[in-house]
């Protein structure tokens, strides 16, 4: 679980240029919300894809999807130019 929380908020942070970060966790769901630029999830949940000019290996989201599918939580992402939510819960 701390993996897959940890490399979502990581996420919100680096691509939330402005505007803020709103982080709940109630009744067994958690959810992040940002004011960031979005992004597309079937795309960037393939492995080794990442954004123009950032580090890391491109694992994070396909490995936050693994996770989420062998801890029995569900992984709900919704996205545009306006920002990103997304939702864990409980299967």
């Amino acid at each position: 679980m701390q993996i897959i929380i940890e490399n979502l908020v990581q996420n919100a942070e680096r691509y939330t240029e402005q505007g803020g970060i709103k982080i709940h966790a109630r009744n067994g769901v958690f959810e992040i919300k940002d004011s960031g630029c979005g992004f597309d999830f079937q795309h960037a949940k393939q492995q080794g894809v990442k954004a123009k000019n950032r580090s890391g290996f491109g694992i994070g989201l396909s490995l936050v999807e693994r996770l989420c599918g062998v801890n029995g939580l569900s992984l709900a992402v919704d996205s545009s130019v306006k920002g990103s939510c997304i939702i864990l819960k409980r299967r």
